[in-house]
């Protein structure tokens, strides 16, 4: 076995406690941005590992901490993360395999209903503890009271400065950025817990529920 899988079977053993050896590797599908495998072990179990170059350990430790702030609000299924390091000059995440089903009748109405449970849970400013990503694009959380200023520098003015900075051109995106304040005259949102990257290669059907 590669030093790689080597380390990564080393830290599933200290983080569980149990020692781990890996009977298969199993490349996995569905991404496109960091590479997944399931990793089972000979005793049974199984693990989801992604992983990517370096430079994206701030990526996967944002990830862990995301994950671990859901799972803590018991609102909505999410895979519970083990560990993370670096091996091999590559970053790794290691988190709980979750066996994935179809959606049927009603999947769309409980993941709704999920997500509201979670924008419940209130945060006492906007944005976060640190920043992370959405996808490959870094996303900053500056904390602020400020919710209208907070989405004007840090979400729609953010993301209007990478287009141009990658060609784009927006007529408008400015006098926008400046209209916001009377557009949301009324509006006040309280600060709440949000998953960050929510799109539907993000959500799936655990077996038995919602994920």
């Amino acid at each position: 076995m590669n030093p790689f899988y080597r380390a990564i079977a080393a830290e599933i053993s200290r983080a569980t406690e149990k020692e781990f050896q890996i009977a298969r590797i199993a490349h996995l599908g569905g991404g496109c941005i960091n590479e997944t495998v399931r990793l089972d072990g000979t005793d049974g179990s199984a693990w989801f590992l992604k992983s990517n170059t370096g430079d994206n350990l701030s990526a996967f430790e944002a990830e862990f901490d995301g994950l671990k702030a859901i799972a803590e609000t018991n609102t909505i299924r999410v895979p519970r993360p083990l560990c993370l390091g670096m091996a091999e000059g590559q970053a790794w995440l290691v988190m709980e395999l979750l066996p994935m089903g179809s959606a049927g009748p009603g999947s769309q109405e409980q993941l709704g209903r999920q997500l509201a449970a979670l924008h419940r849970i209130r945060q006492p400013h906007f944005g976060w503890h640190r920043d992370n990503t959405i996808g490959a694009t870094p996303q900053r959380n500056p904390r602020s009271d400020d919710w209208v200023g907070f989405w004007r520098e840090h979400r729609l003015g953010f993301q209007l400065e990478l287009a141009r900075k990658n060609g784009g051109q927006f007529r408008g995106g400015d006098e926008l950025c400046e209209r916001l304040d009377g557009l949301f005259d009324g509006y006040d949102p309280q600060p709440s817990l949000l998953h960050g990257d929510l799109w539907s290669g993000n959500v799936g059907l655990r077996v038995v529920e919602l994920v």
